[in-house]
């Protein structure tokens, strides 16, 4: 898992589709301070914060990288806005999994009856996945949290 910070403009954003609770853009290109772009493809945010990401807006960006999900979970802009929202779509499916598979594990033993495989594999994904998902989001309001009242360019 990995959190990480831009400082600079946002100068494209480009939707790929609009969900009820989630944007998914194709690409996000960013000016840096010292001139370079940089360009994040196949990402997502909450739909609030990505009202807030339009082209020409300055601040730091909050990225974050969890196995196969991408997304920006947070904006503090140039002129001292905070948004901060991380998609727990992932972490709440690896959480129910858990739930299931536990909870048929525990109907299987105290049934005596033989333990299916699929509560097995869903324990085995779910728990540890649903770690790395917690995880990462604690991490990003971690971050988050330690700019409180910084400004950005």
């Amino acid at each position: 898992m990995t959190v990480s910070t831009i400082d600079g403009t946002l100068e494209e954003a480009v939707v790929k589709r609009a969900f009820a609770r989630v944007i998914a853009y194709e690409r996000l290109r960013f000016r840096l301070a010292d001139g370079r772009e940089q360009v994040v493809t196949k990402i997502v945010a909450e739909r609030g914060l990505a009202e807030r990401l339009q082209p020409g807006t300055r601040g730091r960006f909050y990225l974050f990288k969890v196995i196969d999900h991408q997304g920006v979970c947070g904006l503090r802009d140039a002129s001292g806005g905070a948004w901060f929202s991380f998609i727990k779509g992932a972490e709440n499916g690896m959480l129910i999994c858990a739930v299931v598979g536990a909870s048929a594990l525990l109907l299987s033993v105290l049934l005596r009856t033989w333990i299916t495989s699929w509560a097995v594999i869903c324990l085995l994904i779910g728990v540890p996945m649903y770690i790395v998902y917690h995880g990462a989001r604690r991490e990003a309001e971690r971050r988050f949290a330690a700019d409180a009242g910084r400004t950005f360019p």
